[in-house]
């Protein structure tokens, strides 16, 4: 899977699977997160192409792609979230 160079701190004060729910029911479409059996969590919904690994101690999302071709616009997605979303979070690059 490719991953994506970017990560999303959390905020403090904010909760990290809250705002995984958030970015996957915005941005990804998805109804609900997803954890699956190796730990990862999928957003995407029916198409398992984006995954999101999740840190709560250090307070931050990593997103994953199934497809090299995708890294390019789930950073986009994830760089348009963290505008909306400066409260809750903020991008690392």
């Amino acid at each position: 899977m490719a991953h994506s160079n970017i990560l999303l701190m959390i905020n403090q004060g904010n909760d990290v699977m809250q705002v995984l729910q958030e970015l996957a029911i915005s941005k990804f479409q998805a109804i609900e997160v997803h954890k699956l059996s190796d730990g990862s969590f999928n957003i995407d919904g029916v198409l398992n192409d984006t995954r999101a690994i999740i840190d709560e101690q250090e307070q931050t999302i990593h997103l994953i792609c199934r497809y090299e071709r995708d890294v390019l616009f789930t950073t986009k997605k994830l760089t348009e979230f963290a505008a909306i979303n400066e409260y809750s979070c903020r991008l690392l690059a």
